[in-house]
């Protein structure tokens, strides 16, 4: 695929620094492929016509995709065509009441330099936009320590509980002195497809929740979040962000109902795998995990709420009492889910072996850290635990072991109470 480029020299550098009444950003996005691409297309869309002008820069060979799009194919591509076949062009859009997608032709998607080179993608970068697995934080952070510069902004998108402070100590291995800003943010699109003359977004999220390390850090970070995302919902911090992440929490809930049931197709159609077995289980998983978000001062988990409001079921409406009428909630949360299934698996070709390495994912980079912090505060969490467990099991190994629990981010020595004064400050 071939994009339309921005010649870049000390022309461009000056006209950057000189432009009046804009505010001028240098953005590197760090990633590779058609995330990448689709990232830089999100901001060329949410800043056009704004007095914002972004000039972005793609640097690649650092990270590899998320696990989801490094082991998936789409089966169909998801840009859109005329009755002839042929590519629609600039004016094209994907919409619909389930499947929210959006396609960005090349002659959209503008960036100023598309290289390997971490220090010409880095000169005179002021933000930092990060697409990558937990998993490669290290590697990230040691490739781009030596270029980064004291108080650039840097925003890791799709980031597990806790991202932020876990690269914030990756950067720290290695650059001690080095002062940043950093917030998490997370899935800002399901998934991302090349085609000859652009790229195109399924799952295009409608709210999308940020946090960071200090309400300072937050602060300072909206300008670039918001040419991330429009539909940005703050939260009170990092423990809260990873609380309301309703999806870290069903899809490998029912990943792990499909490979049980030795029904990985239907994982295109969550309608099809529906039943009250896996949704008696999510919601005593709410639960819990509700109860962890009090004993933590947070925000009370609302799966159905969260997910009606990402699949357009319903807006602004009060989420349900699921104490006194059980039925109506597991009917509520059906819906939702119904509603956003498209969003999540469909159009992916499954594999017993794709469903298996997503699992393992969602489990260690997020579920044995809610665990984690469930013990520390003494909260019983007997259902997640056993899914945890059971995951392990089909897997062929302890997934705690593997995780990014308290020990890995190095915070098992911290009580309950120094967890949230850190988290809050």
């Amino acid at each position: 695929m071939i994009l339309q480029t921005v010649q870049t020299g000390s022309g461009s550098q000056a006209q950057e620094k000189n432009l009046e009444g804009t505010f001028a950003s240098n953005i590197c996005i760090v990633g590779d492929g058609a995330e990448a691409i689709a990232l830089a297309g999100l901001v060329s869309s949410n800043v056009a016509g704004q007095d914002a002008v972004a000039y972005i820069r793609l640097l690649g060979g650092v990270t590899p995709p998320h696990i989801e799009l490094a082991s998936a194919g789409l089966n169909s591509s998801m840009a859109p065509e005329n009755a002839d076949g042929t590519r629609k062009q600039a004016a094209s859009r994907i919409s619909s009441p389930v499947n929210i997608a959006r396609y960005y032709p090349e002659n959209e998607i503008q960036y100023s330099l598309k290289s390997r080179d971490v220090e010409e993608c880095l000169d005179h970068a002021n933000a930092v936009v990060i697409s990558g697995p937990a998993t490669a934080y290290s590697a990230i952070a040691k490739a781009l320590a030596p270029y980064l510069t004291d108080g650039i902004t840097i925003a890791i998108a799709g980031a597990p509980l806790l991202g932020a402070w876990q690269f914030g100590q990756e950067l720290k291995n290695f650059r001690p002195e080095l002062i940043v800003n950093l917030v998490e943010l997370d899935w800002l699109f399901n998934h991302a497809q090349s085609s000859p003359d652009g790229v195109a977004v399924l799952g295009l999220r409608r709210r999308v929740n940020l946090s960071g390390r200090s309400r300072n850090e937050i602060r300072r970070a909206l300008p670039l979040a918001c040419t991330l995302s429009p539909g940005l919902l703050p939260a009170s911090n990092m423990l809260e962000r990873g609380f309301l992440d309703a999806e870290s929490v069903v899809r490998p809930v029912f990943i792990l109902s499909a490979l049980l049931g030795s029904r990985i197709e239907a994982l295109g159609d969550l309608s099809t795998l529906l039943n009250r077995s896996n949704l008696a289980m999510l919601a005593e998983i709410e639960q819990e995990i509700s109860r962890l978000s009090f004993s933590y001062k947070c925000a009370l988990a609302d799966f159905a709420r969260a997910l009606r409001e990402e699949s357009y079921c319903q807006v602004n409406f009060e989420p349900q009492d699921i104490v006194d009428d059980e039925q109506c909630y597991e009917a509520t949360l059906a819906e939702a889910l119904v509603g956003i299934s498209g969003e999540w698996f469909k159009g992916l070709d499954w594999s017993h072996r794709m469903a298996q390495e997503v699992l393992a994912r969602y489990v260690s980079d997020h579920l044995v850290l809610l665990s984690d912090l469930a013990r520390l505060a003494n909260v019983p969490t007997p259902v997640l635990d056993g899914v945890i467990s059971i995951s392990s099991a089909l897997l062929g190994f302890d997934l705690r072991n593997r995780a990014r629990g308290l020990n890995h981010l190095n915070l098992s020595g911290l009580s309950q109470n120094e967890l949230l004064e850190l988290v809050n400050s």
